[in-house]
């Protein structure tokens, strides 16, 4: 909003993930709406919110802004000018960390004063975006041509999973029992076996038991945390 006041001649739009309806990975603790709408009275003209589909926004867009998403490679795609916020740092946890080299990273007030960041050519091809379809990922494309014309000649060489019995003892069984397949990765004797009945009552007791979870995370991320936060501050 306050890049908006400084610049009443742009249209600020803040596109966001989803409806307050709607289930999404990322649960906010702070979602974007509820903070607009604090500030409903300080809200300039020129700034306002969208749903929808990111591509119909980056039609109409000339800069995007992140702190880390998806949508900068998006962007970047449509050769849309992007930038990826530095003003909380540059770390794994913000997962800003994949854009270093990328020539992106600009701060509000670099932002404010007019800058456009320009991304590196270079970094734009390792990532496969903003290049002609053809030769996106070309070696690749290449190895996998390679590997499709051995196996139709009989020649591929036998998988050589990194996980085996030697190097991955306490680990491999478990997966592998969760899918029916005993150690060397063929049908565990008696799997099969098991009512379909009490193996249906098995999964259905599993969704329940992750939509009680994922409610119960969701009301502690969004209502009782904030509400300890704040009680720690009085």
């Amino acid at each position: 909003m306050e890049h908006a006041r400084r610049h009443p001649e742009r249209e600020v739009v803040l596109k966001l993930r989803s409806k307050p309806s709607e289930h999404t990975t990322h649960i906010e603790e702070l979602p974007y709406q509820r903070l607009a709408e604090r500030a409903r009275g300080e809200r300039p003209a020129n700034f306002r919110l969208a749903y929808g589909n990111m591509g119909e926004i980056l039609n109409e867009t000339d800069l995007l802004v992140t702190v880390s998403s998806t949508a900068a490679l998006e962007s970047l795609h449509r050769s849309v000018p992007t930038a990826v916020l530095s003003d909380l740092g540059i770390r794994e946890p913000l997962g800003n960390h994949y854009f270093i080299g990328s020539g992106c990273f600009a701060s509000w007030d670099e932002l404010d004063a007019g800058h456009l960041p320009r991304p590196e050519p270079a970094w734009l091809a390792e990532q496969g975006v903003g290049v002609p379809h053809e030769g996106a990922f070309a070696a690749a494309r290449a190895r996998l041509d390679a590997l499709l014309e051995r196996r139709e000649e009989g020649g591929l060489p036998p998988l050589t999973p990194y996980y085996t019995a030697r190097t991955a003892p306490g680990y491999l069984p478990g997966v592998l029992a969760r899918h029916g397949l005993d150690i060397k990765g063929e049908p565990a004797a008696g799997h099969q076996d098991a009512p379909a009945a009490e193996a249906g009552m098995r999964a259905a007791s599993r969704r329940l038991l992750r939509r009680t979870a994922r409610g119960a995370y969701r009301a502690g991320v969004q209502r009782v945390a904030p509400l300890i936060r704040r009680w720690g501050q009085l």
